[in-house]
């Protein structure tokens, strides 16, 4: 019956589109934008996920059979039971830090490849080298917009900065509010 649904539906589905809908325009984007952190916490969630089952349910051989045969035991005693519950403890902590030691493995495997990749092929191409001539351009056009020589124009915004700074560290507010609370006082 599921079959049988799934291919009705694919078969009414591809003929609503092909009928009644026109086809979507597509749009060029620069990137894929929130998906790209969506993907990237999934990967990380998978990281963990993974580790932990893989380590859940991998093959047990000697000392470890037991362990699993006093977990899933038909007649449970207090005794079984008590070491139940220490073995799945146990079980789970290793576990919980199986899938630790994957989570910080998976942040430094992609931190060590995102910065590779970068180093290789993005700093020294022409296209960054071209990005940073226009922006230098557009900065340059805008101190010139300003007036004056570029001489002229840099000594004053040195100067507009050393003030603000000045005034920044003249001011003190958390003075002015100590002295207004002791004068409620």
């Amino acid at each position: 019956m599921a079959l049988f649904n799934n291919v009705l539906e694919l078969r009414s589905d591809a003929l609503k589109i092909a009928v009644h809908h026109r086809r979507p325009i597509p749009m060029r984007t620069d990137t894929i934008g929130p998906w790209l952190d969506s993907l990237s916490f999934l990967t990380w969630l998978s990281a963990l996920i993974n580790s932990a089952l893989v380590y859940l349910y991998r093959p047990r051989v000697g000392a470890g059979s037991q362990v699993h045969q006093t977990l899933f035991s038909a007649v449970p005693t207090e005794e079984s039971e008590a070491h139940s519950m220490v073995a799945r403890r146990k079980l789970l902590v290793s576990a919980l830090l199986i899938a630790l030691v994957a989570s910080h493995g998976y942040i430094f495997v992609r931190a060590a490849v995102r910065h590779i990749v970068e180093r290789a092929m993005w700093t020294v191409s022409p296209e960054v080298a071209e990005m940073e001539g226009s922006e230098k351009a557009v900065k340059e056009s805008y101190l010139k917009s300003l007036g004056g020589d570029d001489d002229e124009v840099n000594g004053d915004v040195d100067e507009a900065l050393d003030d603000e700074r000045k005034e920044f560290w003249a001011r003190d507010e958390g003075l002015e509010e100590i002295q207004k609370l002791v004068k409620e006082a």
